[in-house]
C-alpha cells in the first residue's frame, strides 16, 4: 500500500487520475465539503499468470 498526502484537492485528483491512466484499475473519489477534503482510492487486482513447467 502507498499513501500519498497532498495539500490541494485538485492535486490529489490529478495524482489519482494519472495513476488510473497509467495502470487502469478502479478509482474512487470521496469528497468532504465540510473539511474541504478529497480522499482518492485507487486499486487494481493483480492477474497471476500460470507458468508451464517442462519436464
Amino acid at each position: 500500500m502507498v499513501l500519498v498526502t497532498a495539500t490541494d484537492i485538485h492535486l490529489a485528483r490529478g495524482i489519482g487520475e494519472a495513476i488510473h491512466h497509467a495502470y487502469q484499475g478502479e478509482l474512487e473519489f470521496h469528497y468532504n465539503p465540510a473539511e474541504n477534503l478529497l480522499r482518492v482510492n485507487w486499486s487494481r487486482l493483480l492477474e497471476i499468470q500460470s507458468v508451464k513447467r517442462i519436464g
